[in-house]
């Protein structure tokens, strides 16, 4: 987590990690407001079929409520947020 400085208005950001392979991520983003949402959808490379899509968030396991498939939601950040994902053919 990034601590507030003078340009990012007081809010303080989690940053976002992704560890894919052969599959791609549609949110692109670096980082993420504490509190804020976030979401993405992995989706396998072609030819490849997308396996386990795991998140941790502040270190902690929350893929049983932040993952359906390849689709990732999380209505509230509370730290950095780490993304692993992969595909086979």
């Amino acid at each position: 987590v990034t601590t507030p400085d003078d340009l990012s208005g007081g809010v303080t950001k989690a940053e976002i990690t992704n560890s894919l392979i052969h599959c791609t991520t549609n949110n692109k983003a670096a980082n993420v407001a504490v509190g804020g949402e976030y979401e993405a959808t992995i989706t396998a490379d072609t030819g490849y079929t997308l396996g386990t899509v795991t998140v941790y968030m502040n270190n902690t396991d929350v893929t049983s409520s932040a993952v359906t498939g390849g689709a990732i939601s999380i209505s509230s950040v509370t730290g950095d947020i780490i993304i692993m994902a992969s595909a086979s053919a």
